[in-house]
C-alpha cells in the first residue's frame, strides 16, 4: 500500500507562467551556514526553469512555518525514497541561483 503524504507549502503569493516544475526523487539536500535556506535537487527534469536557476535546484526559506514543514517533508521523502512534485515561483529570492518553491507534494 502506497502512503501519500501531501504538503502544499505556499511560499509565494502567485505563480508565474514560466516557473520550473519537476517530479522525481530528492537527490540532495543542503543547508547554508546561516541555516536560513535549504537547497535541494530532484531527479526529474526541471521544465521551464527560470534563467536565475543556474544550479537546477530549488530553495526553501527555513525561517517560516511553511518552510520548516516543507523541509521536514523533504527529509521524509529522501529517507523513504518517495517521489516528490515541485512547482517553482519563477524567482530566486531565497538563494540567487536556485528557484524558490511554491508547492511541494510528497507521494
Amino acid at each position: 500500500m502506497k502512503r501519500v503524504l501531501v504538503l502544499l507549502a505556499m511560499l509565494a503569493t502567485g505563480r508565474a507562467a514560466f516557473a520550473g516544475d519537476a517530479v522525481g526523487f530528492v537527490t540532495e539536500i543542503s543547508i547554508g551556514t546561516d541555516r536560513s535556506v535549504a537547497l535541494f535537487g530532484v531527479s526529474g527534469e526541471n521544465t521551464e526553469a527560470p534563467r536565475c536557476n543556474e544550479t537546477n535546484r530549488y530553495s526553501i526559506a527555513l525561517n517560516t512555518v511553511s518552510g520548516e514543514a516543507a523541509y521536514e517533508a523533504l527529509l521524509e521523502a529522501k529517507a523513504n525514497k518517495y517521489v516528490v512534485r515541485v512547482e517553482g515561483t519563477n524567482a530566486c529570492k531565497f538563494y540567487w541561483k536556485a528557484e524558490d518553491v511554491l508547492t511541494l507534494t510528497v507521494q
